[in-house]
């Protein structure tokens, strides 16, 4: 995940986010892959500071995409905040879809909280 911060300290939101996400994933043995989304129900800053993001969209991460290793293949993931509209949007369509039109204007898929 890249976020964008002004503060001279990095964001500890994104930390506690993904925390979250990886107990998820621990606790139901499902794992996370290209395409998925998950809805926060909230802001996905916790509040601070204030978004409209309010969920998360996984695609393949546009700078380090897939490789093969000696051990098989290994997919880089990114998460991408989106707002509810996006999400919906991802719904009737697809995430692919949407996640294109984010790539046109925000090539590294960098979350800003105050979009």
């Amino acid at each position: 995940m890249r976020v964008h911060s002004d503060d001279s300290e990095p964001p500890m939101w994104p930390v506690h986010l993904l925390a979250k996400l990886g107990e998820y994933v621990y606790s139901t043995d499902v794992p996370l892959g290209p395409g998925h989304r998950v809805d926060a129900g909230a802001a996905i800053t916790g509040g601070t500071p204030p978004s409209r993001l309010t969920a998360l969209a996984f695609t393949v991460d546009p700078r380090f995409g897939e490789i093969e290793t000696p051990n098989g293949a290994l997919t880089f993931l990114t998460a991408c905040g989106i707002t509810a509209a996006e999400l919906e949007r991802m719904k009737a369509t697809s995430t692919a879809a949407v996640v294109g039109g984010l790539l046109r204007v925000n090539p590294d898929l960098v979350t800003e909280p105050p979009r």
